[in-house]
């Protein structure tokens, strides 16, 4: 059960993070990972307590966004499959290794407009 809440927290902080901008209930998150709602409901509010998910009321729903100020391990998980994901692009996997031999430094941020 624990590895079902980690994937659907991982794919949870994946939406958000890609959309850090923007705000979603807890149905638009459901439907945009494609997974039932009650399972999307406890994650989310496991991320709410935790502080990682930013929540404000709106009549009777739940808006949700990343909250910039937290930074833990299930963000860091989640920005890593989001980096591998970009990186099975075979050119983009290349080019950023070229980048990070010529950066001498261990923590650096490489964006990308595709």
């Amino acid at each position: 059960m624990e590895k079902i809440h980690n994937s659907t927290k991982d794919k949870v902080l994946k939406l958000l993070l890609s959309n850090k901008r923007e705000e979603f209930t807890i149905r638009a998150i459901a439907q945009n990972i494609k997974i039932d709602y009650k399972t999307v409901y406890l994650v989310t509010k496991q991320l709410i307590k935790t502080e990682v998910v930013n929540s404000k009321r709106a009549g009777q729903t739940v808006l949700c966004s990343i909250n910039h100020k937290k930074f833990n391990s299930d963000i860091f998980r989640a920005e890593t499959i989001r980096k591998d994901e970009v990186l099975v692009n075979k050119n983009i996997h290349v080019l950023y290794n070229n980048i990070k031999e010529e950066i001498q430094e261990p923590f650096f941020i490489l964006l990308l407009c595709l």
